[in-house]
């Protein structure tokens, strides 16, 4: 009940967007902003997950 009620909350908010004149700006900016986001934090994941080397096992 509660993730539908914020679901329902999360469409009223997309709803509200899409109907201000700047919505396709901010949708925009959101999803650049989201794919750097998430390339950020591949690069930290990646960076602090070292690839182990065989070497070092042998």
């Amino acid at each position: 009940p509660r993730a539908e009620k914020s679901d329902l909350a999360f469409s009223n908010l997309i709803s509200e967007l899409m109907e201000a004149p700047e919505y396709p700006t901010f949708l925009n900016a959101l999803s650049i902003a989201a794919k750097k986001a998430q390339a950020e934090s591949v690069d930290n994941f990646l960076g602090t997950h070292p690839p182990k080397r065989k070497s070092s096992t042998e």
